[in-house]
């Protein structure tokens, strides 16, 4: 199961991929797909268009998308990345850290 199928929930409930999309541009996202995602008017099917479009891209699409959750939403961040309550840090993480992602 992938890390985003894992918190899907949580990122669903919490996520706005309004807010998330200015931020990924182009480094992510066509621009047909910032446009289908940002006239979705029901914000958990916008997030969830995101989520879709970001499972199906490289691996940097993903690490791009954490780096954005974790300038707006540092807790789900911390979920994503698996940063425990003693102090390790997963291997997301340490790839983040290792392309200067965060």
């Amino acid at each position: 199961m992938s890390m985003l199928n894992r918190h899907r929930s949580t990122l669903l409930a919490q996520v706005d991929a309004g807010k998330i999309v200015p931020l990924l541009k182009e480094r992510v996202l066509s621009s047909a797909e910032q446009s289908a995602i940002l006239a979705e008017p029901v914000r958990e099917r916008r997030t969830g268009m995101l989520l879709d479009w970001i499972e199906r891209k490289p691996a940097k699409a993903y690490h791009a998308f954490v780096e954005a959750v974790g300038e707006l939403y540092p807790h789900i961040y911390l979920e994503l990345t698996g940063s425990g309550d003693d102090g390790t840090v997963t291997f997301i993480l340490e790839i983040l850290l290792s392309f200067s992602l965060v």
